[in-house]
């Protein structure tokens, strides 16, 4: 009996039968597809061309996280590579339903905010064919404008169709790279375990928040990971140079990059691959001490550290520290009371979860050895303390992107090789 022409034309082509499970996952991206389709034509979309925010691009970037949840949860032993492929067509067939006027639309950002104040820096630079960013001397943090150097090459940057590519980038590299990093049986608890797969992807929502506000800390979190993933498959130096670009992006944590750059560099030594360590430390401090130069080139004065605004603000914090240590241990449980309810639901649950994981990873370390638990709690202590007594910004800012370098800096400890340290010093 002659099988059907479909059968035969699939047995020539090799292409397998398809599985109850793709067959269910084709229906739910067609449906994903539909629905992003029509919130893009028939539903509100006027608000897309004046927030600054607005809540219809959130939906395509979430449909990825909510499928990369899934994958992840359901298939443990998923490839990143065969996640990342998944992920990218996912993504693709949703920018491609969206209409030409939405995508064409004009970002918009505040213009006391530091996302526009980053923007102009990048088209003085871009107009002026110069390095000096808009100012002689850094006044705001000084990495992310040359971060946005290169993209104002882009037709129409910055528009919608830049946002949301930017934002699915951030999450398909988030995704990929924590299953990469993701950990197999050990000491830590199964809970243990899942909580710091969680932990990444809770952090999203705020950080693709970020991103269309312009900001520099969803750049942050992906060159952690990517440092992290960089780094376990031996790529020492470029770690070292994605550790450095993290501590020109945020110079408050200037100290934690370089107390995890000595993680690095120590691992790396303990291995034999001392000349790796070598060169990623030179190169690091050469990174870091570029905006010294800047300052010096451009301003006369040799000075690594933004100036930054006046602390007048919360002058009066500095003299009721009961007060600003109990607002600080509010924010890190996820309430803040100056803060909406709207951006109070970009810290729920990330902030509270990475609360817990941060005391469970402490005790972990701590019961470990002495050498770890004080290099965690020394990571820990130079993001948390210098925001808590002098960081002023819209919650959770600060919080969530001190909450990842925690999480990133007890993936650094607990896989370092670090017994040599002792022997060393």
């Amino acid at each position: 009996m002659t099988a059907p022409r479909h059968t035969r034309l699939r047995a020539a082509l090799s292409i397998p039968p398809l599985s109850a499970g793709r067959w269910g996952a084709g229906l739910v991206l067609v449906a994903a597809v539909v629905a992003v389709r029509w919130l893009f034509t028939a539903g509100p979309t006027d608000v897309v061309s004046s927030a600054l925010t607005p809540w219809p691009l959130f939906v395509p970037p979430f449909l990825v996280l909510g499928a990369a949840a899934v994958l992840m949860g359901a298939f443990p032993s998923l490839s990143p590579q065969r996640l990342t492929a998944i992920l990218t067509v996912g993504a693709a067939a949703l920018l491609l339903v969206i209409p030409h006027r939405i995508l064409s639309a004009a970002a918009t950002y505040s213009p006391f905010d530091d996302g526009a104040a980053y923007l102009v820096q990048a088209q003085f630079m871009s107009e002026h064919r110069t390095l000096m960013a808009g100012q002689p001397m850094f006044e705001t943090q000084p990495g992310y404008p040359y971060a946005l150097l290169p993209l104002l090459a882009l037709p129409g940057f910055p528009n919608r169709l830049h946002q949301l590519v930017l934002a699915m980038v951030l999450v398909i590299g988030i995704a990929a790279g924590t299953q990469a990093l993701r950990p197999g049986p050990g000491s830590e608890s199964h809970a243990f375990r899942r909580l710091l797969v969680a932990f990444p992807l809770l952090t999203l929502p705020y950080f693709i928040k970020n991103l269309y506000l312009n900001l520099s800390e969803w750049l942050v979190f992906l060159l952690l990971v990517a440092g992290l993933v960089l780094w376990r498959r031996g790529w020492i130096v470029v770690c070292a140079v994605c550790l450095a670009a993290i501590a020109v992006l945020r110079q408050n944590l200037l100290l934690a990059s370089l107390l995890l750059l000595a993680t690095v560099a120590v691992d790396a030594w303990h291995r034999g691959r001392r000349d790796a360590a070598l060169v990623g430390s030179v190169l690091w401090l050469f990174i870091v001490m570029t905006p010294a130069l800047h300052n010096f080139y451009y301003g006369g004065t040799f000075s690594l550290l933004a100036r930054g605004r006046t602390l007048t603000v919360i002058s009066d914090w500095t003299w009721r520290p009961m007060a600003r240590l109990g607002e600080t241990a509010l924010k890190y449980v996820g309430y803040s009371s100056t803060t909406s309810v709207q951006g109070l639901l970009f810290a729920i649950p990330s902030v509270p979860a990475g609360t817990v994981l941060l005391a469970l990873a402490a005790r972990r370390m701590v019961g470990q050895s002495w050498m770890r638990g004080a290099l965690f709690i020394a990571i820990v202590g130079s993001v948390i303390v210098p925001t808590a007594l002098m960081g002023l910004a819209y919650y959770p800012r600060f919080e969530l992107v001190n909450l990842a370098v925690a999480w990133a800096g007890y993936v650094f400890v607990r896989s370092a090789t670090l017994p040599s340290l002792a022997k060393t010093l």
